[in-house]
């Protein structure tokens, strides 16, 4: 009876590793599928917006502004275009050095997890605005992309009212490190 309850339990570890192993090199073929999925999905008109940017730099935080163009919001969202049709649409980029997490990184202001969160992604673009000739445009929605840890910056979707002008300047209050104002300018 014990041989027979032995053989149960190896035959149910052999099996469980085999099922594990199994399920793990699925998982890794998945991820390494998505990858290059993702890199054939990136437009070129996106490739062309990403080289197109403004980047500044404080202690070991750095802010980068791209625009995204109407051809580029045509190849993210396909079919609901529209929508963002009367939009100027951003990526803004936080990176900071020697970090793949924002969430990890230490903020005066936000000290629990919960509350970093709730800031990324929903209260940052209160602290974000536009100046284009002359007007004041406020950011009308951000969505914050999480990547835990898999990647070397946060990168924040922005919507903003249709601007017009070419020459614009985006202003970020940061409140998250406590830098002040950061100021980027671009040609859109």
């Amino acid at each position: 009876m014990i041989i027979i309850n032995m053989i149960k339990l190896i035959s149910l570890v052999l099996i469980s590793s085999i099922c594990f192993g199994c399920n793990k090199s699925k998982v890794r073929h998945d991820v390494d599928s998505e990858t290059s999925i993702s890199e054939v999905k990136t437009s070129k008109n996106l490739s062309e917006d990403l080289k197109t940017s403004n980047i500044k730099t404080i202690e070991n935080v750095s802010y980068k502004l791209f625009h995204i163009s109407e051809n580029s919001l045509k190849d993210i969202f396909k079919e609901n275009t529209n929508e963002y049709g009367n939009f100027s649409c951003f990526y803004f980029d936080i990176e900071i050095e020697n970090e793949n997490d924002i969430v990890n990184h230490p903020s005066r202001n936000y000290l629990n997890l919960n509350d970093k969160i709730q800031y990324l992604s929903f209260m940052i673009k209160n602290y974000m605005q536009i100046e284009a000739g002359g007007k004041k445009y406020n950011c009308i929605n951000s969505t914050f992309d999480r990547t835990y840890g898999q990647s070397k910056s946060s990168r924040f979707f922005l919507v903003f009212e249709k601007i017009k002008q070419e020459e614009i300047t985006f202003k970020y209050d940061d409140d998250y490190f406590d830098n002040g104002i950061i100021q980027l300018k671009l040609t859109i």
